[in-house]
């Protein structure tokens, strides 16, 4: 039965491809994180041959590398800072540039200028460069660390063209909103996918999607991404509202944006949530005619305890049998 609301987890609509080599099963037990950003790390290991710290072999010099990197990633402020909306796009890359990867900036990069070019449409670091502009060094680098941070950014555009037709043709909901505790580049990519695999609705023009994701933030108003207003999108460094801690009685915890204390600070406690701002979202009037649409059980929890007329976990919603009907 079709609800007015629909409020569902951005990455169960459009989630990248899972890396399926097999040297990486062990290490999805151990290091889950690790695994689904396997792509990204190897971009970023990449970049590590232009450090002139070692003298190894490369085979011995990535061995080496690798662990480095992974401590840079787990205690890196500015990686923690972007997640909470602490600083925006253009302050995160150069923050990576001026610190963890400096030695970047006193290499020879242009050997990745054609590389670069041939994806400047998709660059946030290069939205304001210009044929004729030259192509400093900072520039370079600047890209190479945003191509290397989406590396893990591919998706497979048949699968989400199922979900979204399961969502949007099948279902009459009067409005839906996407919520996401993601980074803004994350999710710019991950509503350019939408947009891309469901091209049926009445999208806001590109330029005003790049503002409204990329260029605002803590504005505590969601995201109107088509042109009736039916799709909207929450994102939680807009509220300064976190992922949870262990204890999902702090569900609503809302850090000040100025805030040093907070559970996600703690990475062995977090937990991939978005109820800590799932009240935000649908006022007090409209939850009995609202479905949640979550793979996160701290979100359906948190809708539960709301009082959301229903909560559905995304793979019974999206469950194969959903797709062939579709197909049929």
């Amino acid at each position: 039965m079709s609800r007015d609301i629909a409020v569902i987890n951005l990455s169960a609509l459009v989630s990248p491809i899972a890396p399926s080599q097999f040297y990486l099963k062990p290490v999805g037990y151990f290091a889950p994180a690790v695994k689904s950003n396997w792509p990204s790390f190897m971009a970023f290991l990449e970049l590590c041959k232009y450090a002139k710290s070692s003298c190894c072999p490369s085979l011995f010099q990535s061995m080496y590398n690798l662990p480095w990197l992974i401590k840079i990633c787990v205690k890196s402020t500015a990686i923690r800072d972007y997640k909470l909306g602490k600083i925006n796009t253009d302050e995160f890359l150069q923050s990576l540039l001026d610190n963890a990867f400096s030695f970047l900036k006193d290499a020879d990069l242009s050997k990745n200028t054609k590389k670069i070019m041939d994806n400047q449409a998709t660059l946030f670091s290069l939205r304001n460069y210009k044929a004729g502009d030259v192509l400093t060094t900072e520039l370079i680098a600047l890209a190479l660390l945003e191509m290397a941070w989406t590396a893990r950014m591919q998706f497979s555009t048949a699968v989400t063209q199922k979900k979204a037709l399961t969502l949007f043709s099948e279902n009459n909901y009067g409005e839906i909103n996407l919520i996401s505790n993601s980074n803004p580049l994350d999710i710019l990519h991950n509503i350019t996918q939408l947009r891309k695999s469901h091209g049926q609705l009445d999208w806001i023009d590109d330029g005003v999607l790049l503002e409204e994701i990329m260029l605002k933030q803590n504005t505590k108003n969601p995201i109107i991404l088509t042109k009736d207003n039916k799709l909207r999108l929450f994102v939680s460094f807009n509220y300064a509202a976190s992922k949870t801690g262990a204890n999902l009685s702090n569900a609503l915890h809302v850090a000040s944006p100025s805030s040093d204390s907070d559970p996600l600070l703690s990475a062995s406690r977090a937990i991939n949530t978005t109820s800590g701002f799932l009240s935000f979202v649908v006022d007090e009037k409209g939850r009995a005619n609202t479905t949640l649409i979550s793979q996160w059980r701290g979100d359906l929890d948190e809708g539960r305890r709301l009082n959301f007329h229903d909560c559905i976990d995304a793979s019974t919603y999206f469950a194969p049998k959903n797709e062939a009907r579709l197909n049929q």
